[in-house]
């Protein structure tokens, strides 16, 4: 049996999303990858025997580049490329199906609360329910993988099953 490995790449510490329980903030003056660091790293890992790749931390969706990073990695060969994101870009179905064809196969999208008074309050971000729950409803639309992570903090962990069934609602069975 062999063991897959994962190459993860920070494309930016750029986000859409203002959250308080952000483990990036420390770093939010580093300055993003360049397009052609990102492309050798890509390369990089994959000649080091990496079949896996996830874009991480940050909000990789707002890298207007992202579709040829991933299109770059479908190219080498890896086998799962993964986007860690909060889906708010992901309403938009134009920018699921680039991402899909490009050659995206999973999606790990973070999720605050079950409705939009609670997410976005924890969000900091007026209307970041509705589009994250439109972009994982694309995601799920789309028939790729797809993990919802619910971030535990002060402010939603009473709420969890509320969120949990907010999300099995819309069809996610990976929470």
């Amino acid at each position: 049996m062999t063991s897959n490995q994962r190459l993860l790449i920070r494309l930016t510490t750029q986000c859409n999303s203002g959250c308080a329980h952000c483990t990036i903030a420390d770093i939010a003056h580093h300055e993003d990858k360049a397009f052609e660091s990102a492309l050798q790293d890509i390369s990089n890992g994959r000649a080091a025997g990496c079949t896996e790749l996830v874009f991480m931390r940050g909000e990789p969706t707002l890298r207007r580049d992202l579709v040829k990073l991933v299109r770059h990695a479908r190219n080498l060969g890896y086998g799962l490329i993964q986007i860690q994101t909060n889906a708010r870009l992901l309403a938009y179905e134009a920018y699921v199906d680039k991402l899909t064809r490009a050659g995206a196969t999973y999606f790990e999208v973070s999720f605050f609360g079950h409705n939009d008074v609670l997410h976005d309050a924890i969000d900091r971000s007026d209307g970041a329910f509705q589009q994250a729950l439109s972009g994982l409803q694309n995601l799920l639309n789309k028939g790729v993988g797809v993990l919802v992570t619910i971030p535990v903090i002060k402010a939603n962990y009473l709420r969890l099953s509320d969120i949990v069934r907010t999300l099995h609602l819309i069809g996610c069975s990976r929470v």
